[in-house]
């Protein structure tokens, strides 16, 4: 091989490597490092017959998270027998929609869904039922995912880094077995402790 052909695969390589360090510090400094739970259930303290659902966001990183917004939809297929493959999705309300947008570094905050409140039931096919026990509070998230074989909750967290700006979206999938019975109790970790402990 000539002299200039060696030269421009070292260069090649040197730049590949160099390309690839770049990329690292960027991704492990300036992206978010955010966390999400399983899902914790609670009975409401006025009423053991009703539940109450959370989620925990934590920020892990160094610096804190802006543009928070949390996204959650419930997605049921087959709800209409003549069509099985048709899937509903279901908004389901987070807190009270509007998350503070802020998350500083190396803490975290709980978020409540608001089965209530989901939008969508009467006109996306659920029996009637449902959506009268929705709205009492008496339907609980287990039952709606049992109406159908395929059913999960679907959660987006987005948030941008304080310094550089660079965006990260964790979209995380939740079946009936993602949902635990207890709570939140340290403040520096998303684990659920069992309320009987």
């Amino acid at each position: 091989m000539t002299e200039a052909v060696v030269t421009i695969i070292v260069g090649f390589f040197l730049g590949m490597v160099g390309s690839y360090l770049v990329w690292l510090v960027t991704v492990r400094t300036y992206v978010p490092k955010i966390v999400v739970s399983q899902i914790a259930r609670n009975t409401v303290s006025t009423n053991p017959l009703i539940y109450e659902y959370r989620i925990k966001v934590f920020n892990q990183g160094r610096k804190s998270v802006s543009g928070l917004s949390i996204t959650c939809k419930i997605f049921i297929q087959g709800i209409n027998r003549s069509r099985p493959k048709n899937i509903i999705s279901l908004y389901l309300p987070v807190a009270d929609e509007n998350p503070f947008p802020v998350l500083e570094a190396h803490s975290g905050r709980v978020y409540t869904l608001r089965i209530s409140g989901i939008r969508g039931g009467r006109h996306k096919g659920l029996p009637e039922g449902v959506c009268n026990g929705l709205v009492s509070g008496e339907v609980s998230l287990e039952e709606l995912l049992q109406l159908s074989e395929v059913s999960y909750l679907r959660l987006a967290v987005t948030g941008s880094h304080e310094v550089g700006g660079l965006q990260r979206t964790i979209d995380r999938k939740y079946i009936i077995s993602d949902i635990i019975e207890g709570e939140f109790k340290q403040s520096n970790t998303v684990n659920i402790v069992n309320s009987e402990i």
